[in-house]
Parts: C-alpha cells; structure tokens; sequence
C-alpha cells in the first residue's frame, strides 16, 4: 500500500515530492453579494413533510459546489432548477422563482474581470513564466465542472493569446470510443505536439498517464468535501 513505509521510502526514491501551493484571494463584491444569496437561501420547493429542510440543505450545497468552482458553473445549476420549475418536474412557488431568478442575475453580474479567481489564475499563469512555447512546461488545469471547462477554454485562449491547438480539452465520453480524445491524450505526451495545455474534468483522473511533458496540475475548483 502507498501509505506503507516500505512504498513511501521506495517512491522518494524514484519520484519528487509532491509541492502543494494554495492560492488566496479576495472575493469581489459582485461574488460577495452571490455567496450570500446562496448562505440565505430559503426556498419552499425542497420543504418535505418528512425531514423538513433537509433536501434544502442538499440543494444549498449543489449551489455551493457549483459557484466554488465558477459563477458560470452556479448560474447552469439554477437556471437547470428554473426551467424544471417551468416545466413542471421540479415544485415550486411563485416566491421561490423570484428568489433563484434573484440569485440568476446576481451571478450573471460576475463578468470575466469580477471573477477573481480567474483573475488570479491568470496572475499565476504570469508568475510561473508561462507562455506555451516551452515543449516540456504543460500545464494540465483541473475542474469539476463542464461549464468552468468551457469557460476557462475560450477564456485563457483569448487572454493569453494563444494559437489554435496549444489548448486540449478533455470532459467526458469513452476514452476507448472517443479517438479525437485518446489521440489528444497521446499528443499531450509528445514533446513535438503543438498542445500546451490541457483542461480537464474528473475523467482525467481514470488512470491517465499525464506526466511525460507536464509538472504542473491547477486544480481551478476550492477543492470540496462534506
């Protein structure tokens, strides 16, 4: 087992030590005024007879989830609640709608230069001299999320000014049915391979080999667990 002395002393012996930096940063107040909304939130629809507000609580904490990895990534999960509500398939009051529509357009008020941990993430990519012209500096970026996925593609394409192909994305699909992702997961371990940088959702973690041309992974999302 890994956490076996035997396996850690021989580990050292072939591996670096992992070096773990946490970043901290200030909320803007537009995040500010969204992570409240989400703190007070008190909505009827999730209210059952059985267990009163515990249901609540568990769609409190999706919200929370979501806007800890990105505004964007939240706005998804409540405009998902609203359009359920409409249809049907999810109860709800008219002051309930109110309320999520409330929490909607405060979330849409976190535009790019609102969002600080994006911004902070972009001060990171500087700090570390990154510019995806080094063949063996890769950068693999983490998130949860396929919304923060798609965000943080066209984003750091745009701000970094990056070309086309120096970004890879991987979210979901079989790897074993999906070629364009099994040959992108190749190209990323290729020294001669255009892509630089690769963002991720969990299904990176199934067993993929990342590390040939790449140190550096940045989980993007507050790393979360109950």
């Amino acid at each position: 087992f890994r956490s076996s002395p035997e396996v850690i002393d021989a580990i050292k012996k072939k591996v670096k030590e992992r070096v773990v930096k946490g970043r901290r940063f200030p909320l803007s107040r537009p995040e500010e005024d969204a992570h409240q909304l989400i703190a007070d939130l008190d909505l009827e629809l999730d209210r059952e007879a059985s267990g009163k507000g515990r249901a609540m609580d568990l769609f409190r904490t999706t919200l929370a989830k979501a806007i800890f990895s990105s505004p964007i990534a939240c706005l998804e999960t409540v405009e998902g609640r609203l359009r359920r509500i409409a249809s049907g398939h999810s109860r709800g009051t008219a002051g309930d709608v109110i309320k999520l529509e409330e929490l909607a357009t405060a979330l849409r008020r976190i535009g790019t230069h609102e969002f600080s941990k994006y911004q902070d993430l972009l001060r990171l990519i500087h700090d570390l001299k990154w510019n995806g012209k080094n063949k063996r500096d890769r950068l693999v970026i983490f998130s949860e999320r396929i919304a923060s996925v798609s965000f943080l593609e066209e984003r750091l394409s745009t701000d970094l000014g990056l070309a086309e192909g120096v970004i890879g994305r991987i979210d979901g699909g079989s790897l074993a049915a999906d070629d364009k992702t099994q040959k992108l997961l190749e190209d990323f371990g290729q020294e001669n391979a255009p892509i630089r940088m690769l963002i991720a959702s969990d299904m990176a973690s199934e067993g993929l080999n990342l590390h040939f041309q790449s140190h550096r992974l940045i989980h993007f999302d507050l790393p979360w667990s109950l």
